[in-house]
């Protein structure tokens, strides 16, 4: 008898399948405590930002919102706006990049602009998806990231 190498995992089970399918067809407007929680960290990021206060977990959290909103558009929510949000990523990498090298993170209004206008594009596509469509975005971002198609931005050396 050959010996195991892999320890013994069991699959998750699910006890109420129907509450689980029926979760996944739901509106995310429709859980309101986590439809605001998301609006409220956003929100709190960007005006964080304009105040010039932000740090990088808020930047980090508007890329979150960025990917998001791009996996979202990818996958028919606002696909006409996909080229709007490559002008956005841009406008946010170069926020990243001159943040990181300064050690502060300072807009000008064009990047200001762009920023609540991805606000506004993530809040609507949130308001119109279900459940089960943001799982299948969220699962299309880390399949990226683990692949490694995505654009890292990287801190000049001596800043940490």
């Amino acid at each position: 008898m050959k010996k195991r190498n892999k320890k013994y995992r069991p699959r998750p089970v699910i006890r109420d399948t129907m509450s689980f399918v029926l979760s996944g067809m739901r509106r995310l407007s429709d859980i309101r405590e986590s439809y605001v929680a998301v609006q409220l960290r956003t929100r709190a990021a960007l005006e964080r930002l304009r105040l010039g206060m932000a740090d990088k977990d808020d930047i980090g959290r508007l890329m979150a919102m960025l990917n998001l909103t791009e996996a979202l558009a990818m996958h028919g929510l606002g696909k006409d706006h996909l080229e709007s949000l490559s002008t956005i990523q841009k406008h946010l990498v170069n926020l990243a990049t001159r943040g990181a090298a300064t050690g502060r993170f300072i807009m000008n209004a064009e990047q200001w602009q762009a920023l609540k206008d991805l606000a506004d594009l993530h809040e609507a596509q949130l308001e119109t998806c279900t459940v089960y469509e943001v799982e299948q975005a969220v699962d299309f971002i880390e399949r990226n990231q683990r692949s490694g198609n995505v654009h890292l931005i990287t801190p000049p050396k001596g800043i940490v």
